[in-house]
């Protein structure tokens, strides 16, 4: 007869921007070396101490986390974590884990009562590929905790042409060149991110749904730089007037897709069979709509 294993334990303490930001308690996971989860999530105490009890003890890597954002325990990545070998009847004591944080505090310069939600996106200053993405509001401050120390450029996106409020680099630089680099710091301390919220431009127009067989479409619009939808505003031929607001200085290309058997969404690239303004179905060689001031 074979008695089940007896149970091992891991103890230790979760500290840093978390606790000093006031958040709620993270969770911890445990994962064998296949990257399954074998145990949790588990909550931890209001101090961040935590003993885990795992009654098949096996190797685990431990993960720990709040609101979408996780770290590894000992290293960036999984296979960097360090690995916990269980025993039977035994215990690990004294575990570490620090974590960094961001604090972003809007600052208004205009009311916002409506479309308040954006994220915050950190982009290696490198080669400028989007790392972490945040969540946060722009009508009161945002903690968030669990972040990858280092330092990024930090930009500030919109719910482009509902948000009134405008994207912007930090801190409201016109373009990723010559914005403000900021640090995350490795000691378990907090970014402080001070946005100045501004409002933005508006695109405005009316729209013609050509034959009769077309009652309603979108109007597309992208920078004039990269063929990729920004967002797609609905229209129809009872309500042909579009009001696009929150718009960042640049330049922009808008056309009508009258075609309405297919969902457009902000990232997608353009579809086939818009006319572009200001009347080509080509959108290189569509006019270019300048915001500015």
């Amino acid at each position: 007869i074979m008695s089940p294993a007896s149970p091992s334990r891991l103890a230790g303490r979760i500290r840093g921007a978390w606790l000093d930001l006031g958040l709620s308690t993270p969770d911890l996971m445990a994962f064998d070396a296949d990257s399954n989860v074998v145990a949790g999530p588990w909550d931890v105490d209001v101090d961040g101490r935590f003993e885990l009890v795992l009654a098949d003890p096996k190797p685990v890597r431990l993960s720990a986390g709040y609101s979408g954002q996780r770290q590894w325990l000992g290293g960036a990545t999984f296979d960097e974590a360090p690995v916990f070998d269980l025993q039977p009847d035994a215990a690990i004591q004294g575990l570490d884990m620090i974590v960094s944080g961001v604090l972003v505090r809007p600052v208004l310069t205009l009311p916002v009562d409506y479309h308040t939600w954006g994220v915050v996106v950190l982009y290696d200053p490198d080669d400028l590929s989007p790392v972490q993405s945040l969540g946060v509001s722009v009508s009161h401050q945002s903690g968030l905790a669990f972040l990858a120390p280092g330092t990024y450029l930090a930009y500030l996106r919109n719910d482009f042409g509902q948000s009134r409020w405008r994207s912007q680099w930090y801190d409201r630089a016109p373009t990723a060149g010559s914005a403000t680099l900021v640090t995350i710091p490795a000691d378990g301390g907090t970014l402080v991110l001070d946005f100045v919220i501004e409002e933005g431009g508006t695109l405005a127009g009316t729209t013609s749904l050509a034959g009769s067989e077309q009652h309603w479409g979108h109007v597309v619009v992208t920078t004039a730089e990269e063929a990729v939808l920004l967002c797609a505003d609905y229209v129809s031929t009872t309500s042909p007037d579009f009001t696009l607001s929150g718009v960042a200085d640049g330049g922009y290309k808008l056309g009508l897709a009258s075609n309405g058997t297919f969902w457009l969404g902000a990232g997608d690239p353009v579809p086939a069979g818009v006319v572009w303004y200001p009347g080509t179905t080509d959108w290189s060689a569509a006019g270019v709509i300048a915001v500015a001031g």
